[in-house]
């Protein structure tokens, strides 16, 4: 070997070790940057983004301790995030897999094969196209507690035979979820109880006060003790009346403030596909 060609041959290798070495490292910094911008993602519930960093830095070129951390990481995710179940049937009911998955523009699937698909808490349009380009989509809420929310499309009777602008088909859902605050059974009772204690007040006062003016009347300030009596019970039961009463209006005032929130949720869908021979439609609706 010459003398030119050992020295290139030594810079060759000189340069080459430090470019491996310095792609390492930036190889584990991606690693490690991922897991923690994982991390904050999740806190954030963007569970669709947490679980692309977490694909990253589970990857095998990473080191080992972040590896294992993201990978139990992304299980949690799998169990904590909303997800959807979505199913797509040809109009005759049969189900439809291989084709790609979109929500909101961005894909999530390349081949669809049915299993549950992680969302973000929010609105969503999910949209499905089949080998063919035919299209079919949905709109629809997503709730933090969702678990394998159903969500149905579907598609046109025979995609293959029809054109796609002619076959375009959409069930449109309208998802409308309020927080619905029903009134608890205890409010009403405790009501039902301060109204009733009340008229126990007002009746049981306007007694005794009208027997105490007969008194006043026809023997003070010389009444016997047995004479007092009557009236003096009545007001005791109307003093009583009224403290009930309010205890009562309270208790359900206080219930009535403090009764739980829970989410109501009702959807109705509305779509129709066109077809060689006519048409079809739909309306579908859960409350």
């Amino acid at each position: 070997m010459t003398l030119r060609a050992l020295l290139v041959t030594l810079v060759a290798a000189l340069t080459a070790i430090p470019s491996s070495a310095r792609a390492d490292e930036n190889d584990k910094l991606l690693c490690i940057s991922s897991a923690e911008a994982a991390q904050q993602f999740r806190r954030d519930h963007k569970f669709v983004d947490a679980a692309r960093e977490l694909e990253t830095c589970r990857r095998a070129s990473c080191p080992e301790v972040v590896r294992v951390d993201c990978n139990n990481w992304l299980r949690e995710i799998g169990d904590a995030a909303p997800t959807i179940a979505l199913r797509v049937r040809a109009t005759d009911g049969d189900l439809l897999t291989g084709g790609r998955v979109t929500v909101d523009g961005v894909l999530r699937v390349q081949s669809f094969e049915g299993r549950p698909i992680i969302l973000d808490p929010g609105v969503h349009d999910v949209a499905y196209e089949d080998v063919a380009g035919h299209v079919v989509q949905a709109r629809m809420t997503v709730r933090a507690d969702d678990r394998n929310l159903p969500i149905s499309l579907v598609a046109t009777a025979n995609p293959a035979l029809e054109p796609r602008h002619e076959t375009h088909s959409a069930t449109r859902a309208r998802s409308a979820v309020t927080d619905a605050r029903p009134v608890p059974a205890i409010t009403w009772i405790l009501g039902g109880a301060a109204i009733l204690t009340a008229a126990s007040f007002a009746t049981f006062g306007t007694i005794g006060s009208n027997e105490a003016d007969d008194l006043r009347k026809s023997c003070a300030p010389k009444c016997r003790e047995n004479q007092l009596d009557a009236p003096r019970t009545k007001f005791i039961i109307a003093d009583t009346s009224l403290v009930l009463s309010a205890l009562a209006l309270s208790g359900a005032v206080v219930t009535f403030v403090l009764r739980p929130t829970r989410a109501d949720s009702r959807t109705l869908s509305v779509g129709g596909a066109p077809m060689s021979s006519g048409g079809s439609a739909w309306i579908r609706g859960s409350f």
